[in-house]
């Protein structure tokens, strides 16, 4: 009895020891539930509009007021140009279809000449975008259709106002050497930020200025993509803030020298830079010589400028000249850029607009004739500048 007593008196104890086991065992069961779902995404899709194809136009700057005309000067029929687009495209998700790149071909083009071209940016997409940026591309070819050079877009500001340049040694970046050939800009801003939602169009413009140094006897075809952002990511990507818009104004040279030779002279050359139409620098060439001398104007520090206008006087009976050139230097390039050259009118502004560069000083110089003594009387001479600005 002693022994069964023990026993008996042992298995409380057991029992404890099993319940204990048992609800570990029950607090380490576990259960999984399975939630499914579908996840359909959206489309990013930016494209050159299907049914509205691009149309361009020539145009040319008026001598006097400088405001654009259409058509060619003096109702002419020289240059041609051509638009269109290409590479179908087509949204996966709406069906809609458009065009990946727009294509523009200019032959028998001149300095000056202007090509003004319109398209249609279409979201074909589901999802609301913002332009990031272009992506501009082109060629300069012989008249045989042969490639010469690689044309490159140079907008060092990323506001669509530079211009584009023929590779001369093929490296693909724009460096010494490289020939400045098109200024271009592109107009209905529709750059960062601004948003073009499902189903919706914008329409953009670009206008295209030949310069001196574009060659005859060419064809140059300009090739431009857009690059869209989807509107949420902006912020994430958006570019430092611009400074502040300055106030462009027309300014006189600060400083001036008068580069003459035997033969060839300036004379009064302050009174290019009185902001009086009235009193005159004079430039003279002996008979013999052609060419008047080179006159520079400083500007006293470089600045942003985009623009150049002179007045010249014409007094009866005096022999005179008929042509000028107008070099300008870009501090950046570290060369003069040739931006006028051809005959000019008398009594009246003379203007002349390019693409914005940190200018330092101009060059003018006028052609004569060596039949006889030349002179011509400059009344002014102004830079368009961004006053505020100091470029170095």
């Amino acid at each position: 009895m002693r022994n069964r007593s023990k026993l008996m008196g042992g298995l409380p104890l057991l029992l404890i020891v099993l319940l204990s086991t048992l609800g570990v065992a029950y607090s380490a069961w576990r259960d999984t539930v399975v939630i499914e779902g579908t996840v359909k995404m959206g489309s990013l899709t930016l494209a050159f509009d299907w049914e509205e194809p691009p149309e361009c136009h020539e145009y040319y700057r008026d001598p006097l007021t400088g405001k654009l005309i259409k058509g060619e000067y003096g109702g002419k029929d020289v240059g041609s140009c051509d638009a269109w687009y290409e590479d179908e495209i087509q949204d996966p998700h709406t069906g809609k279809k458009g065009f990946k790149r727009l294509v523009i071909s200019i032959t028998n083009a001149y300095p000056h000449y202007i090509v003004h071209t319109t398209f249609l940016l279409h979201n074909i997409g589901t999802i609301p975008l913002c332009v990031k940026g272009y992506n501009i591309t082109g060629e300069k070819r012989d008249s045989t259709g042969a490639k010469v050079y690689d044309l490159l877009w140079y907008d060092p500001d990323g506001d669509y106002i530079g211009s584009l340049y023929e590779d001369v040694n093929g490296n693909g970046v724009v460096d010494d050497g490289d020939i400045e050939v098109i200024n271009l800009e592109i107009t209905n801003e529709v750059g960062w930020r601004y948003q073009i939602d499902p189903c919706r169009t914008h329409k953009a413009e670009m206008d295209l200025e030949f310069k001196q140094e574009a060659e005859e006897c060419h064809t140059y075809i300009i090739t431009v993509e857009v690059i869209a952002i989807q509107w949420n990511k902006v912020e994430e990507e958006e570019p430092p803030s611009p400074p502040p818009p300055c106030e462009w104004k027309w300014v006189s040279p600060k400083e001036w020298v008068d580069n003459g030779t035997d033969g060839s002279r300036w004379e009064y050359e302050g009174n290019i830079a009185d902001d009086d139409t009235g009193t005159t620098a004079l430039g003279l060439a002996d008979e013999g010589v052609v060419w008047i001398a080179n006159l520079t104007l400083k500007l006293g520090s470089a600045m942003k400028c985009k623009g150049i206008r002179f007045f010249v006087n014409d007094y009866e009976g005096l022999g005179g000249a008929n042509v000028t050139r107008v070099f300008v230097f870009d501090v950046d390039l570290n060369k003069w850029v040739k931006v006028y050259d051809r005959e000019f009118y008398n009594n009246t502004w003379n203007t002349v607009m390019f693409s914005e560069m940190n200018v330092s000083k101009a060059c003018i110089a006028f052609k004569g004739s060596a039949d006889y003594i030349s002179e011509v009387f400059v009344g002014e001479f102004d830079f368009y500048v961004c006053e505020e600005s100091q470029a170095v």
